[in-house]
């Protein structure tokens, strides 16, 4: 018996005037099995995710995959944002990923220079807080449910852990994965409580903000940084690729050079983020281009414009394929 399925993933880009600036549509069937269809993915659910920040989860999980950070930040990040507390008083100052803010930028393009420097070296750590969070303390017999305290086997039941105070009491802790950290030293060098503080720090910002510690002292020490890395919407990061799509592109992006405090040479510091080709004439058969309007668009034949191309899907499909609280509605037909 032979069974027949079929697919098709259509999309475009149209005008504000027409109310929304990005549609999908998806759709699957098999003729010897349910038919499942997903009613176009657009309108307000679908918008939604698209304006919304990127998390910090999403930057993480490429981080997770040893992605280049450089590639990661230039796509991904609207700014860095450097915190100096001195005197009991704290200001921060901003490190624009923008070319209109052009010191802001430099400073950005350097720092990132310096973070990619640390990866290559396997000295940059983008990793979750894991501590014990205390959930009771000064508890004097643990082995007996008292009021709204568990005793100790009901504790070791839900996965919470007992632990014994210099006074004799007892405190009860629940091992917790808290917000993403990327630090220049290993975190569980860190106690407990220094992750506990720094976790609650990541807390006090909201979850498209990523917790930054580089301290002198470790590796990339030299140019120490303590802040956080403000992450752009999926819509402002095709638009940020996208402005002078073609030749103009070149006029948006200058060359930088790397921090002279940057000791290792670096493998990637190109001008643009991602190169976008237009041409008239189709390009060579071995590189993906797409049609339109009697031009060709094709991304850049380099190893970091396919990287960022790949990054770029890979961003796409988590902002849009858990579809689980989004209301869409979904059918199913035999």
């Amino acid at each position: 018996m032979t069974s027949i399925a079929s697919g098709n993933l259509s999309g475009g880009i149209v005008t504000p005037s027409s109310g929304n600036f990005l549609n999908f549509f998806l759709s699957s069937s098999a003729s010897e099995n349910p038919t499942l269809s997903i009613i176009p993915l657009s309108g307000k659910d679908f918008t939604q995710r698209i304006i919304t920040p990127v998390s910090e989860n999403s930057f993480a999980k490429l981080g997770y995959q040893d992605f280049p950070i450089s590639i990661i930040m230039r796509l991904m990040a609207s700014s860095i944002q450097a915190e100096d507390k001195k005197n009991g008083s704290s200001s921060v100052s901003f490190m624009r990923n923008d070319i209109n803010y052009l010191e802001e930028y430099a400073t950005f393009r350097r720092f990132v220079m310096q973070l990619e420097s640390l990866q290559i070296e396997n000295k940059l750590f983008v990793s979750n807080l894991i501590f014990d969070k205390v959930i009771l303390d000064g508890v004097k017999d643990p082995w007996v449910t008292r009021g709204d305290s568990l005793g100790m086997i009901e504790a070791v039941k839900g996965g919470l852990i007992w632990s014994h105070n210099d006074d004799g009491t007892y405190k009860m802790m629940k091992r917790t994965i808290g917000r993403v950290l990327i630090s220049n030293y290993d975190p569980r060098s860190l106690t407990n409580e220094k992750l506990y503080d720094l976790n609650e720090t990541a807390n006090h910002r909201p979850d498209n903000y990523v917790l930054m510690d580089i301290r002198e002292g470790y590796p990339g020490g030299e140019i120490p940084l303590f802040g956080t890395i403000k992450l752009r919407s999926f819509f402002h990061i095709l638009k940020a690729v996208s402005n002078g799509v073609g030749g103009r592109q070149h006029d948006l992006q200058i060359d930088i050079a790397p921090d002279p405090r940057t000791l290792r040479e670096i493998e990637h510091n190109p001008r643009q983020t991602m190169t976008i080709n237009v041409s008239d004439t189709a390009p060579s058969s071995d590189i993906l281009n797409v049609h339109y309007k009697g031009r060709y668009y094709s991304v850049g034949d380099s190893t970091w414009d396919r990287t960022a191309f790949m990054l770029l899907k890979s961003l796409f499909q988590m902002t849009v394929t858990d579809i689980s609280d989004a209301g869409i509605p979904i059918n199913i037909s035999k």
